[in-house]
C-alpha cells in the first residue's frame, strides 16, 4: 500500500456530494480509505442534508476528511463546490451511494502521473441489489469518435464515480481508448456531471483528453452478466 505524502497537497482529492444519505456515506468513505494508493484527501459536500452526514465523517477521526456545507443546490453544484476547495492536481468523484474497488486510485495514478491535461474514467460493476450484476460501459470510446455519439447513440457511459479530472484544466476534455490519445471537440452542451444543469452552464465540457483505464476487477459473481459487447 502506498502511503500518503507527508507534506504538501495530496495527489487526489475525492469529492463526495451528499444529500440525506448519511447511512450510505460510511461505506463510501471506507472504500476510499481502503485504497492501495493513499495519497488523497476527501471532501464531503453536504448539499443541505437533514440527517447529519458530518457526524459520520467525524467518527472516522481522519485529518484527511473535510466537510463543506451548502444550501441544497443539487449534486452538480455540490461537486463544483468541492472542486473549488481542491488543493492537489487531480479531482476524483465518488457518489455517496457508490464504492471504489481497492485499486481504483492506484490505477488512476499510474495513468495520470506526469500529466496535467488528461482525465480518466473506468468501467463499473452495476449491482442494484436484485437481478444480474453487470459491467458498464460495454466498450471504450473509439479513436476520433464524437463523445456525444458515444454517450447517446451506442451505450457509452462515463460514470461520475469513476471520473478523475485535472484540477487546473477541468474545463478541457476529449476522449480515446487507453493507448490512443487524440483531441476532439465535444459539443458545449455535453457535460460530465449528468445530474446537474447548473454544472453544465457553469463548466461546459470543451477540449482535452479522456482515457479509460483497465481496472483491477474482482471475480465476476456467479449470478452476474456482462453487458452486450463486453470483452475482458
Amino acid at each position: 500500500m502506498r502511503k500518503a505524502a507527508s507534506r504538501g497537497a495530496p495527489f487526489f482529492t475525492v469529492v463526495i456530494p451528499i444529500y440525506n444519505r448519511a447511512a450510505e456515506l460510511r461505506t463510501a468513505i471506507e472504500s476510499v480509505r481502503a485504497q492501495t494508493f493513499q495519497d488523497f484527501e476527501i471532501i464531503v459536500v453536504d448539499d443541505g442534508s437533514r440527517d447529519d452526514p458530518e457526524a459520520v465523517v467525524g467518527a472516522f477521526r481522519d485529518p484527511r476528511l473535510h466537510v463543506i456545507h451548502q444550501r441544497s443546490a443539487g449534486g452538480g453544484a455540490a461537486r463544483n463546490r468541492g472542486i473549488d476547495a481542491v488543493r492537489g492536481p487531480f479531482v476524483a468523484f465518488l457518489d455517496s451511494d457508490d464504492v471504489y474497488l481497492p485499486h481504483h486510485l492506484g490505477s488512476m495514478h499510474t495513468l495520470l502521473k506526469d500529466t496535467r491535461d488528461i482525465a480518466g474514467y473506468a468501467r463499473v460493476w452495476v449491482d442494484r441489489g436484485q437481478g444480474p450484476v453487470f459491467l458498464k460501459p460495454p466498450r471504450a470510446i473509439r479513436l476520433a469518435e464524437d463523445m456525444a455519439i458515444y454517450l447517446l447513440c451506442d451505450r457509452g457511459f462515463t460514470q461520475t464515480s469513476t471520473m478523475v479530472v485535472p484540477r487546473e484544466r477541468r474545463k478541457k476534455y476529449a476522449s480515446t481508448n487507453i493507448c490512443v490519445r487524440r483531441k476532439i471537440r465535444i459539443p458545449p452542451s455535453a457535460c460530465i456531471l449528468p445530474d446537474a444543469a447548473s454544472a453544465c452552464s457553469r463548466r461546459p465540457v470543451r477540449y482535452g483528453t479522456i482515457v479509460m483505464t483497465r481496472p483491477v476487477l474482482p471475480p465476476m459473481p456467479a449470478s452476474s452478466s456482462r453487458a452486450p459487447g463486453w470483452k475482458r
